[in-house]
């Protein structure tokens, strides 16, 4: 391959997580042409449920605060909704890279954050 063709050639990741992609490929679709008489919003790629819920000040604090970080990476603004989808999607990556499976988990929350932030070790690692 010469050095023009991989320079035109866009950067593949295929070691990125299917549900980055996905959420990557819903935000950044590119604009299609639409006749002069459409209106509206156009369809969403995948469906939204609405959930109520009551957090505390401090976790309100928190997703804001990952907000204002996802905001600076991708240059748009995201729902405090896609803010806590991509914090649990994070998480779930951390279990799979530290080999737990719901039938390894910790039986206590301490542990199981202690495991996700490197402070124990997993159970499927020996420990």
């Amino acid at each position: 391959m010469s050095d023009k063709s991989r320079k035109n050639k866009p950067a593949e990741q295929p070691d990125q997580a299917a549900w980055l992609q996905i959420y990557k490929a819903q935000k950044t679709r590119m604009p299609q042409a639409e006749p002069a008489s459409a209106r509206g919003r156009p369809a969403r790629i995948a469906a939204l449920t609405r959930i109520n819920t009551m957090i505390s000040a401090s976790d309100k604090a928190l997703l804001m605060k990952w907000q204002a970080i996802f905001k600076m990476r991708t240059g748009r603004s995201l729902t405090l909704g896609e803010v806590a989808g991509l914090l649990a999607h994070i998480c779930m990556a951390r279990m799979e890279t530290l080999g737990l499976a719901d039938s390894f988990l910790p039986e206590s929350v301490d542990e199981l954050v202690a495991l996700l932030i490197g402070e124990g070790e997993g159970r499927a690692s020996g420990g």
